[in-house]
């Protein structure tokens, strides 16, 4: 195994996530967002952007709950027994009741309403990796401390470990995950998944030839 010890590689979580993309997203849609009440203050932290500022408003300041030409979004908050919390984000249909965990209606203009879906369906899994405090980045430093790469805004450790092999040749590097080094577990499971990889295409040749 190669490893050259002046690299090092950090996997740890992303303390300084924020909601940012979803507002961004909101004032892309020339939209806004309608607040019930003022649980949940994690959601609107913005990284300080002024977009919440902007675009939320309390029920008793929004004159006006309805508006004509808008696609009404849900959105609706969940916990389970082992305290993992989610947001859920839907289109609201005529008729229908709010959801009794509902704390946050999304309007948005019709002719918008089906790009903040698919933007929605896109990143839901990091709103709510963001309220679980699994977001993750990687860092590359130099022993003496030089930071030489990063990349941030994983969902997950695993995804940011896959986010660095796509670019770096992790068997070159010590590998700490946050404080602790993982170096020679974590490479080792590589390995085993390279192994397992080339013993299932060579499998799927095999199989390929004899048909």
């Amino acid at each position: 195994m190669k490893k050259d010890l002046d690299l090092i590689v950090t996997f740890d979580r992303d303390d300084g996530a924020d909601n940012w993309a979803f507002f961004n997203e909101l004032e892309d849609c020339h939209g806004d967002l309608v607040r019930f009440h003022a649980q949940h203050s994690d959601f609107y932290d913005d990284g300080d952007a002024g977009l919440v500022e902007q675009l939320v408003h309390e029920v008793e300041d929004c004159g006006g709950l309805v508006q004509i030409g808008k696609t009404y979004f849900e959105l609706a908050f969940l916990e389970d027994q082992e305290g993992y919390r989610a947001v859920s984000i839907s289109e609201l249909q005529e008729g229908k009741a709010l959801k009794p965990t509902t704390f946050a209606l999304a309007r948005i203009p019709n002719s918008y309403a089906d790009s903040f879906k698919s933007w929605v369906n896109e990143n839901l899994s990091y709103i709510n990796a963001y309220l679980n405090g699994d977001v993750w980045y990687w860092r590359v430093d130099r022993s003496d401390g030089a930071e030489l790469d990063h990349d941030y805004g994983y969902v997950g450790r695993p995804a940011a470990m896959a986010g660095f092999m796509e670019c770096h040749d992790i068997s070159r590097y010590r590998v700490f995950v946050g404080a602790t080094e993982m170096t020679e577990m974590i490479q080792d499971q590589v390995e085993v998944n390279a192994r397992m990889i080339e013993r299932l295409n060579q499998a799927f040749h095999v199989q390929k030839r004899t048909r």
